[in-house]
């Protein structure tokens, strides 16, 4: 393990006061391990001529680093460790680096790391340089990931023109027009995805989630059954084939999907909604025990209490419950719903 020189100068400080013994025996021991080490560090040497390169660069940066974080009078000078570093303007890395292929692989390493902003930097930089639709589909994954929907959706129909990934890309451009309101442009791309690939689920979910955000709830429900039915252990369509039966007033269905979240993985949320499907089908107690361990499992959020009653409301009110009794409702659980 290399060791910084300020480690070495500390070690050095405190073995004067060791017993003489003791440090006589010390001192040979290191004095034959250091032997052999050289030994194997100049054969090492032979072989490869960057192994003291490195070593020298990684004391280096260790003594900086030590300096601009340990040194009692370090805020009187300008950390260089936290000052922003753009490798692709860098005028020592062009100085450096000659081969463009280091520098795609320094964007390849941000990407891989979740470092996207950097990553974007870099391929930005090469992309004016190169004709290449891998670097146009890195930098829009890149803006999705920071959830700059716009500057995705831009990379992505440029990646769209070379004619590759076709699928992949359709995926992509539909999930950040969704994100952006756009449904009709989303529900477009989804389309085409499922021309060449109709029995993907994934697809089929997300038209639903496409149509159910459209405010078409009678399709969105047929893409969820379609999802059950060839797939019935997918669990995760149970709680839209709910939702939505319970907006069009099937609450039968809505009651039995609820249910069966209920029985796996559960949350608030399901718990308030099947509060919602008792209430609007007159079983009031039964909708105020699930209003209560709903509010029990948000930890009493009563903020969380009223803005879901807000959102649900338009739901509450077209299936016959009146304006007044919400907010007798929502006062009757903030007093324990007893």
């Amino acid at each position: 393990m290399t060791r910084s020189n300020s480690d070495k100068y500390s070690f050095c400080l405190n073995v004067k006061h060791m017993p003489s013994m003791q440090k006589s025996m010390m001192m040979e021991m290191f004095n034959m391990e250091m032997k052999a080490m050289n030994e194997l560090s100049s054969s090492d040497e032979l072989l490869d001529d960057t192994i003291k390169n490195r070593t020298l660069y990684t004391q280096y940066l260790q003594d900086l680093y030590r300096f601009y974080k340990l040194y009692p009078f370090r805020h009187e000078f300008e950390d260089v460790f936290e000052a922003p570093f753009v490798v692709e303007k860098s005028h020592l890395v062009k100085i450096l680096i000659e081969d463009k292929k280091i520098l795609r692989n320094i964007g390849e390493f941000y990407f891989e790391k979740n470092y996207y902003q950097e990553a974007i930097n870099v391929f930005e930089h090469l992309a004016c340089e190169e004709d290449n639709f891998e670097l146009f589909e890195k930098i829009a994954y890149s803006y999705q990931k920071l959830e700059q929907y716009e500057e995705a959706l831009k990379n992505y129909h440029r990646a769209e023109l070379y004619d590759k990934n076709k699928n992949w890309l359709y995926k992509k451009i539909a999930f950040c027009y969704r994100k952006l309101g756009n449904y009709d442009s989303s529900l477009q791309y989804y389309q085409e995805v499922e021309k060449h690939d109709p029995e993907n689920l994934y697809i089929q979910s997300f038209l639903g989630h496409t149509y159910m955000d459209m405010g078409d709830f009678e399709t969105a429900l047929k893409y969820y059954f379609k999802v059950e039915y060839l797939k019935p252990e997918y669990i995760k369509v149970y709680r839209p084939i709910a939702w939505c039966s319970f907006v069009l007033g099937k609450f039968d269905n809505a009651k039995k999907y609820f249910e069966k979240v209920l029985e796996k993985d559960g949350n608030k949320n399901d718990l308030f909604n099947l509060g919602h499907v008792e209430w609007c089908t007159g079983n009031k107690k039964e909708a105020i025990n699930h209003y209560v361990q709903a509010l029990i499992k948000s930890g009493n959020d009563y903020d969380w209490l009223s803005g879901v009653f807000e959102e649900d409301k338009k739901y509450l009110l077209k299936h016959g419950i009146l304006e007044f009794d919400i907010p007798l409702m929502i006062d009757y659980l903030k007093l324990g719903g007893e």
